[in-house]
């Protein structure tokens, strides 16, 4: 990318204040693979640890399928600005089949898809939906944000019901 250098100085003689742009080239990302989680009987989160994005915003996906020589099937692709923990949640999978995947991280500069291949098996019966709370955020007098993640379900999006005070409200 490009960024802008500003040097500035000052002493009893006067100021100094000069800019210039330095180009850096981008690299090839970085990516490794991580265990699945969530494993219901027809979806799994996939997660991916992004180790250098290369200095420039790449692209994430994950390639998958049946069989671990021929990973036929790729999710869509999310943009990824900075290193850190990424995951995609996978549905519609066929109950009681294993599944293998990879993630494929590319930018301007190259792409790293030769990730170690993991697996998981889907199971026979649907389990709950697993969902993060997060902190409330923007406190009012008489208003609050509630911040939640549904971060993996089987078969049907669940409907999610906030519950708050002594009794229901």
């Amino acid at each position: 990318g490009t960024f802008n250098v500003q040097i500035q100085g000052s002493n009893r003689f006067g100021d100094f204040n000069e800019s210039f742009d330095i180009e850096i080239d981008a690299i090839a990302p970085l990516v490794d693979s991580i265990a699945a989680s969530e494993v219901g009987s027809s979806s799994a989160r996939l997660n991916a640890m992004v180790k250098e994005t290369g200095g420039r915003a790449s692209t994430l996906s994950f390639e998958y399928g049946q069989s671990e020589n021929v990973l036929s099937q790729s999710t869509v692709s999310v943009t990824v600005d900075q290193p850190g923990e990424i995951s995609f949640l996978l549905t519609d999978l066929n109950k009681s089949t294993t599944y293998f995947f990879k993630p494929v991280l590319s930018n301007s500069a190259g792409q790293d898809s030769e990730n170690e291949t993991f697996s998981f098996t889907t199971g026979e019966t649907e389990v709950p939906p697993v969902v993060t709370l997060h902190p409330p955020t923007d406190p009012s007098g008489t208003e609050i944000t509630l911040n939640y993640e549904l971060l993996s379900y089987d078969s049907v999006v669940p409907t999610l019901t906030l519950y708050w005070g002594a009794i229901d409200q």
